[in-house]
């Protein structure tokens, strides 16, 4: 019998080791399909798709939107100078597929200055291959950092990015919690330090062959992910395991 636990024990911790091995970043796939999208039949999606074909030339792209902030006002030398840095911006070497700037006529200077003269709006495409939308947005930040205002970068995908990014960093704050949680109420209810640790290596070993298993399943398969899998996959194991 003792040979036999032993042998189990070594089993689910070679398990544990080479799931660990395999599973994909977790926090590169849910950027990559960890995402709510829309069905492709769908018509406004289509409708994208020409769109984008029409003015990116086909390449998936990012959207970005410059804002250049003055409390008191940007004076016509500080609008000046904001035209010559978008101007001057390296087409190829920021991936920039298209854009729009004030400069480009009076009517887009209407559009993209706010009447009361405080902030300036730039639009840019840039292409995905340049790397993530955070590190796209780090680029373009350092582009415009010298000068003497406020100058922002965001967009849809760098909200989307942060999102994911907070979703993953409360997801290990959960995880942390659910323990502490877990040790504290079974060393109250049974006093005795053995029963949660037997709890906890067993929860622990079903949740890393769950979410690497669901990982890869992901990755190879189009398994539905999205930024929540972990959480459920905490509060369900943990508490079915408790």
């Amino acid at each position: 019998m003792k040979n036999k636990r032993t042998l189990a024990a070594i089993f689910w911790l070679v398990a544990v080791v080479v799931m660990l091995l395999v599973m994909p970043d977790l926090d590169k796939l849910v950027q990559e399909k960890g995402q709510v999208t829309l069905p492709n039949d769908l018509e406004s999606v289509i409708g994208t798709d020409i769109l984008n074909d029409m003015t990116n030339e086909g390449r998936d792209t990012y959207s970005f939107a410059y804002v250049f902030h003055k409390d008191d006002g940007l004076s016509d030398s500080d609008i000046t100078v904001i035209g010559q840095t978008l101007n001057g911006l390296d087409a190829e070497a920021l991936g920039i597929t298209s854009t729009l700037f004030h400069t480009e006529s009076e009517a887009v200077a209407d559009q993209l200055i706010s009447k009361d003269g405080t902030t300036v709006l730039a639009q840019l495409a840039i292409d995905k291959s340049l790397g993530t939308a955070s590190e796209v947005a780090e680029l373009l930040r350092d582009e415009v950092d010298g000068l003497n205002m406020d100058t922002y970068v965001t967009g849809p995908d760098i909200v989307i990015d942060d999102f994911t990014t907070t979703t993953q960093e409360g997801v290990k704050k959960t995880e942390i919690i659910a323990v502490i949680f877990i040790i504290t109420i079974l060393v109250i209810i049974f006093r005795s330090p053995v029963v949660p640790a037997i709890s906890l290596i067993t929860v622990g070993i079903a949740y890393v062959i769950s979410l690497s298993t669901v990982a890869l399943l992901t990755k190879h398969f189009d398994f539905p992910f999205s930024n929540f899998t972990q959480v459920f996959l905490v509060v369900i194991l943990f508490g079915i395991g408790t």
